[in-house]
């Protein structure tokens, strides 16, 4: 049932934002400092 729920919930997230959906995910994938742990873990695997 959760899941089900969840689905839903990202459906109408997609459905409300999708023109501008990429610009908004990768806005906030550099601001949240993501990008900055991966390339940190990426250069310990060296």
């Amino acid at each position: 049932m959760i899941k089900f729920i969840l689905g839903i919930v990202i459906g109408i997230g997609l459905a409300t934002y999708y023109p501008e959906i990429s610009n908004t995910l990768k806005d906030f994938f550099l601001d949240s400092g993501a990008r900055d742990s991966i390339v940190e873990t990426l250069k310990e695997v060296k």
